[in-house]
């Protein structure tokens, strides 16, 4: 049975948290993540912005919730990469610009020497993206188009192999994200929550690639979070297919594991992967748990 809620202004805020999402309105004591559409909105100036932008953005601020901008930072401006003096001015630059427009919000604090310390704790996650950017430029071609159902199952070994030869992590959400793309169904104009972060295109680049990753990384960042207790973490978003591949997954159960890595359990339905009949599902989550 399908429920319908209206509200009064359109639904374009999604706070992220574990098990799917709540409107920004039933948020309140979480530290919250902010991706860098939520920082671009509140960056701009208030005679600019829409009138739904401007009731989110005023609840934003009397939440309660301590806000964190450090993802905008992860991902930066420059589309790739950051050194560190980039990625420390870039958190302190938007840490100050965001209390102007929002002098009542609580900002989480990060002193130099704590940026410093986030960015060398980041310096191996960073290595990952840029892999998975360079996974994602070469695999695109192969999920640009839907593919024939006769080439179904031969593209997505390619795909699971050329992750092998970037030394991605099969079971990673950006190439999960790609076979997704290579099994959305055949029929139908709408696409599915993985091709509208993936964004393939004729002209899909390296700076494309990072962008699309750093999105998915959120998502892992948040269920890092999940591993702790106190306080809540939750994610707040704009982009409305980032909070449907987050209730496609339902990422829980984080676990630490032998290497200082977290491991965590996903739903794999056939919802991510609708083109797959039972057999070709199983097939490729035998597959994607492979070791290479």
């Amino acid at each position: 049975m399908k429920i319908s809620i209206k509200t009064e202004q359109p639904q374009n805020v999604f706070c992220l948290v574990p098990g799917g999402w709540f409107p920004l309105a039933m948020i309140s004591s979480h530290v919250m993540l902010i991706d860098k559409n939520i920082a671009s909105k509140i960056l701009l100036e208030p005679s600019r912005r829409s009138s739904a932008d401007s009731l989110w953005i005023e609840a934003l601020q009397d939440s309660g919730n301590q806000i964190n901008p450090i993802l905008c930072a992860y991902e930066n401006s420059h589309r790739r990469t950051p050194t560190l003096e980039e990625f420390c001015e870039e958190a302190a630059s938007l840490k100050s610009r965001i209390s102007i427009r929002l002098p009542r919000a609580k900002l989480v604090e990060h002193s130099a020497e704590s940026l410093q310390k986030i960015f060398s704790a980041l310096q191996e996650k960073m290595s990952t993206r840029d892999r998975e950017a360079h996974f994602l430029v070469r695999a695109a071609p192969k999920f640009l188009h839907r593919p024939r159902s006769s080439q179904l199952m031969q593209i997505v070994e390619e795909i699971v192999s050329l992750a092998d030869s970037e030394r991605i992590d099969r079971t990673s959400l950006v190439v999960l994200g790609a076979l997704s793309c290579v099994c959305e169904a055949r029929e139908g104009s709408k696409t599915s929550p993985a091709r509208r972060i993936l964004k393939p295109s004729g002209k899909f680049e390296l700076p494309d690639a990072y962008n699309a990753t750093s999105d998915l990384h959120a998502l892992e960042f948040l269920v890092m979070s999940m591993s702790h207790q106190q306080p809540p973490v939750s994610l707040c978003t704009m982009d409305r297919a980032l909070a449907g591949f987050w209730v496609w997954c339902q990422p829980r159960k984080p676990t630490p594991t032998y290497n200082d890595k977290l491991s965590f359990t996903i739903n794999f339905s056939s919802e991510m992967f609708p083109r797959l009949d039972k057999e070709q599902l199983l097939r490729l989550l035998t597959l994607i748990n492979c070791r290479p």
